[in-house]
C-alpha cells in the first residue's frame, strides 16, 4: 500500500500517528513500504476534535504543535509526509535540529 494511501486510510479511522519519519519507514521482502511505531497516535474522538499533545521527532514535527494556539489535527502527518518526500528527493531533511 502507498504511504498516501495508508495516510488516507488512517484519516479514515480518526487515528493521527505523530510519528511518521524516515526511521519508521521499512521495507519487506517484496519491496512495500510498511510504517512501524503507533507508540504516539491518538484517536480523534469527534469530528473536528483537537489534540494539544506536544510530541514527535524534532526535525518532522509540524509547526501547529509547537504553536500550540488551536490544537491540531490530520495535518501533522500531512507535513511529516512532506517532510519525508523532500528529504528522499533532496537528500537532507528542510530541517535540522
Amino acid at each position: 500500500m502507498p504511504i498516501k494511501s495508508f495516510i488516507e486510510s488512517i484519516i479514515s479511522i480518526s487515528l493521527i500517528i505523530f510519528s511518521l519519519k524516515l526511521g519508521n519507514l521499512f521495507l519487506n521482502d517484496k519491496m512495500e513500504v510498511k510504517i512501524g511505531d503507533f507508540g504516539l497516535a491518538t484517536k480523534l474522538e469527534f469530528d473536528g476534535d483537537r489534540k494539544r499533545t506536544i510530541c514527535g521527532t524534532p526535525n518532522y514535527i509540524a509547526p501547529e504543535i509547537l504553536e500550540g494556539k488551536n490544537g491540531h489535527s490530520y495535518e501533522v502527518d500531512t507535513w511529516s509526509l512532506g517532510v519525508i518526500i523532500y528529504t528522499l528527493l533532496i537528500g537532507k531533511p528542510p530541517f535540522e535540529t
